[in-house]
């Protein structure tokens, strides 16, 4: 039943009833045979060759009108033979007819020549063209929307805000939002479901898909990009998750990662805890620096919070898969707070989930353990990085012999976990 019907001709006599009847079943060549056999009706189809049968057809035309014209330029353009479809434009002009050109930016001059009025169409068209313009699409990129707002043409900011994101111009994009917000052109904005998809992707209603805080982030100082942030979120929009990451990226480059834990509230709130690239970034910027003990702590809470996300997953969820790199970095945000359970915990998970943790994670363990003065687990993480067969197993033992005081019998269970280890890189 899902099969497209087989449909016959209805007509087989010659006459426009029976080419109208081929056109509608879309039958090219039946058509321009009829055609030529009765040079009457006219059938419009571009096969993108060299004296194609549309052209054939239309220079047999004894009439050519706008309709003729327009339809056969748009399918050379559709067919990307844009020489030939400018010459036909050329010889529309010298025949005086006139015709709605959508998407042509370079020809709105001949078109204000000839009161061709352009619609939304035209104008996205030029504003794509603008992004490739550089600099002049500063000035342009307002002008065109000061013509749109003339001819009170519905309009929403994506492609403009695309040429301030190519042109990395901060004050071009506050340009544009004070257009919107000048007297009613909000109304323009459409009904309310559009409003809210408009703030849902642009932080500034701007553009889709956070353009805006992207640019924010990019050009602007952290502050700045705070107070638009907490201005419109969530009152007004939910960022997406390219949004926040950017953000993120903004806090770093403000060596301001000490807000991370208050951004990672507005992460879980606005849905994007299960999005594995925001947690993975998360983790890696709170673990790699030492901060002080205090922001250590918020940093560990925020771990602790991930690790419960990693560990209470529902089918209809996300699925958040552990990675050396995001089990490394929570092993060290414990390690550094001080919170040895947590830190071994974490490390039995690289077993479970056939992980190797790295040398830094080890250092910063044991680190952990000299902190809690505890030599028994320091030589368990010695025995951990044989199993393990790191090559840091010999440093780690050195530091174990050096940084605690050990009983003999300890002394000498190292000495053979570090030749048990050297022993087996030898024969590997």
């Amino acid at each position: 039943c899902l099969m497209p019907k087989k449909l016959a001709l209805q007509l087989e006599e010659v006459s426009e009833d029976a080419l109208k009847n081929r056109i509608q079943l879309r039958q090219v060549k039946a058509s321009v045979d009829m055609y030529d056999q009765l040079l009457q009706a006219v059938c419009f189809f571009q096969n993108n060759r060299e004296n194609s049968n549309a052209e054939r057809v239309f220079s047999l035309m004894p009439e050519k009108n706008a309709h003729s014209y327009c339809t056969m330029i748009r399918g050379m353009v559709k067919h990307r033979a844009y020489s030939k479809a400018f010459d036909m434009y050329t010889d529309l002009l010298n025949n005086r007819l006139s015709a709605m050109m959508i998407g042509a930016g370079d020809l709105l001059r001949q078109m204000a020549q000839q009161n061709i009025q352009p619609n939304l169409l035209t104008f996205n068209s030029v504003l794509k063209t603008l992004r490739r313009c550089g600099s002049l699409a500063r000035s342009m990129a307002l002008q065109t929307l000061s013509e749109m707002k003339a001819l009170n043409i519905v309009y929403f900011f994506s492609n403009a805000m695309r040429i301030c994101l190519d042109l990395k111009d901060i004050q071009l994009a506050y340009q544009l939002h004070r257009v919107l917000e000048t007297a009613g052109n909000r109304k323009m904005m459409g009904d309310m479901l559009q409003k809210t998809s408009y703030y849902f992707n642009n932080l500034l209603f701007l553009c889709y898909s956070g353009r805006f805080l992207n640019l924010l982030c990019i050009m602007e100082q952290l502050d700045i990009v705070l107070k638009w942030y907490k201005e419109l979120v969530p009152s007004m929009f939910y960022p997406n998750s390219k949004g926040m990451l950017d953000l993120l990226q903004a806090l770093d480059t403000a060596n301001h990662l000490e807000m991370i834990p208050q951004i990672w509230k507005d992460i879980k709130q606005l849905g994007h805890s299960r999005r594995p690239a925001v947690v993975e970034d998360v983790l890696a910027l709170m673990a790699r620096d030492i901060q002080s003990p205090e922001v250590q702590v918020a940093f560990a809470d925020c771990a602790a919070e991930i690790k419960s996300l990693y560990e209470t997953q529902e089918r209809k969820q996300t699925v958040l898969e552990w990675t050396a790199a995001s089990l490394g970095n929570c092993t060290v945000l414990f390690a550094r707070a001080g919170r040895m359970p947590e830190t071994w915990n974490m490390l039995e998970f690289f077993k479970k989930y056939n992980r190797i943790p790295s040398d830094l994670v080890m250092n910063e363990v044991l680190d952990c353990i000299k902190q809690n003065q505890q030599p028994a687990q320091a030589l368990d993480l010695v025995k951990l990085a044989s199993d393990f067969s790191l090559q840091s197993t010999s440093k780690l033992a050195t530091r174990v012999l050096e940084e605690f005081q050990l009983s003999e019998e300890q002394r000498k269970d190292l000495a053979d976990m570090t030749a048990e280890s050297t022993d087996g890189s030898d024969s590997d």
